[in-house]
């Protein structure tokens, strides 16, 4: 399973993510980024502040607080139709 100690104290950028998604150990990752959906200029228009990574067939979800993430496992003995449907519920939750 990722080591999520390894992930920076702040919001990722692409790189970020993209060295995330380049461990071995991580199948697939989703950025959930904080870009508004009607079109308006964001401070942190690629700023992640939430993933959701599909590591040994066991969905989770990476929050940022402010402070530091947080990790909560969403679907064990998952695959990424489970990955990709646990993401579209954390946008409608949203």
């Amino acid at each position: 399973m990722y080591d999520r100690t390894s992930i920076p104290s702040r919001p990722l950028e692409r790189p970020d993510v993209d060295r995330i998604r380049a461990q071995p150990d991580v199948e697939s990752v989703i950025s959930l980024g904080t870009a508004p959906l009607d079109g308006r200029s964001s401070r942190e228009p690629d700023a992640t502040k939430r993933l959701v990574l599909l590591t040994g067939r066991t969905v989770s979800a990476l929050e940022y607080d402010g402070a530091d993430w947080s990790r909560e496992v969403l679907e064990t003995d998952a695959d990424r139709g489970d990955q990709l449907r646990c993401a579209l519920d954390l946008l409608h939750e949203r």
